[in-house]
């Protein structure tokens, strides 16, 4: 199935799938959920709500969908 990127940011890409879904990638290493994620989710909800029915957040590693926060990041926001 032929997709079309829709959104990207450092942290996330958004394609449009079929019909009127979107789906939503993390790009981040292990998938962690850093400050990118965060934007990159938040801008997407944006675009869906405007531009679709609905929008599918997808790994392609089922085993590893996301490693959780990144640490590093929520340590620089504590400093």
């Amino acid at each position: 199935i032929k997709t079309t990127l829709i959104y990207e940011n450092e942290g996330v890409s958004l394609v449009h799938y079929q019909d009127d879904i979107a789906v939503l990638k993390f790009k981040t290493k292990a998938n962690a959920i850093g400050q990118s994620v965060i934007d990159g989710l938040h801008a997407a909800l944006d675009i869906v709500e405007a531009r679709f029915q609905g929008m599918v957040i997808h790994q392609d590693d089922a085993q590893n969908f996301s490693g959780g926060a990144d640490l590093k990041a929520v340590l620089r926001l504590i400093e």
